[in-house]
């Protein structure tokens, strides 16, 4: 995969009128485990553990990916989102999400996207809006990165938002086990929240990724 055609159009206009280009099958299909650590102007606390497994299935007849993402975390508490999308382009099937600050429940029917979701005061919000087929769901956007070369729904907030991303150099990575290994190293923009990946060239596997939450505090996720 190149660099230029893992580059991400950062123009909500532009990402009207071009199709995502990708190949959801170089996404391998495995549970994968990372480490959670906040790390605060240059000390690492450990704080919790996360799962993120990828599953080939169908939906009535329809090829679909399922992605189960649970986190183990003392700052935020545990936290289960499970996701169907289509595999062809990555728009939303269904979706479920249990966790201390947000819930929600959301199934394509027909046209629409249909269910509810959490408020900041917790009570329940419907959810009701014409399913648009240039709208990824925006929890699959790290996949996309990882298996392309934008627009996307972001269920706990019912908005549409544009989510950036470019590839800013390589760097070799050490995981937690010792291996090393050769990544892409990608800046995200999502909706505001400024994040980096490291994103493994061989076989597309998120290798570590730091969330920036405020200026001087960091939440860092090691495989």
């Amino acid at each position: 995969m190149s660099l230029s055609l893992i580059s991400i159009l950062g123009v909500a206009s532009l990402a009207l009128r071009q199709q995502p280009a990708f190949d959801a099958h170089l996404l391998a299909r495995t549970t994968d485990s990372m480490g959670i650590a906040v790390v605060r102007e240059g000390s690492s606390q450990t704080v919790g553990e996360l799962w993120d497994e990828l599953k080939d299935t169908t939906i009535h007849g329809v090829a679909a990916l399922r992605r189960v993402y649970r986190t183990v975390n003392q700052l935020f508490g545990p936290h289960t989102e499970t996701t169907f999308v289509r595999l062809a382009d990555l728009t939303l099937i269904s979706r479920r999400t249990h966790s201390q600050s947000t819930s929600d429940s959301l199934v394509l029917t027909g046209d629409s996207v249909l269910g509810w979701r959490q408020t900041e005061q917790g009570t329940h919000a419907p959810v009701r809006r014409a399913r648009d087929p240039q709208v990824i769901e925006a929890s699959f956007f790290d996949a996309l990165i990882r298996a392309a070369p934008i627009r996307g729904f972001i269920s706990p907030t019912d908005s549409i938002a544009t989510l950036r991303a470019k590839v800013i150099g390589t760097e070799a990575i050490q995981q937690r086990n010792g291996t090393g290994t050769e990544t892409w190293q990608v800046d995200m923009d999502f909706a505001g929240l400024s994040s980096t990946l490291w994103i493994d060239k061989k076989t597309r596997a998120l290798v570590r990724q730091v969330i920036r939450l405020t200026p001087s505090v960091q939440m860092l996720m090691r495989r």
